[in-house]
């Protein structure tokens, strides 16, 4: 997945929990309800909220039911700007991250 994906998928994210911060959702629920805009695949997308969780941006939790939801790790944090987005941006790949292959 190209860079300006990337960019439109954290930003409809962001939206998304602006007006909803206590939300949470697994990733297929997240494509279909709260980024159906966006042209991201799931796997991408789990990948981009796997890299946001490497991040403690958003928290990962497993249900009852075995599937993995996302919320934000710090709902107060969705009134700043660009909350969502770390200043190093999804592109970078350092050590103790998870790496963005090209096909992402």
């Amino acid at each position: 997945m190209d860079d300006t994906r990337h960019q439109l998928a954290i930003q409809a994210l962001a939206r998304y929990w602006q007006a909803h911060p206590q939300a949470a959702d697994t990733v297929e629920g997240m494509r279909a309800w709260w980024i159906p805009e966006v042209a991201i695949s799931t796997d991408a997308l789990a990948e981009l909220l796997a890299w946001l969780e490497s991040r403690r941006v958003v928290v990962a939790s497993t249900a009852v039911d075995g599937r993995v939801r996302y919320a934000l790790a710090d709902p107060a944090r969705t009134t700043a700007t660009g909350a969502l987005i770390p200043a190093e941006g999804p592109h970078v790949d350092d050590s103790a991250s998870l790496s963005r292959p090209e096909e992402m």
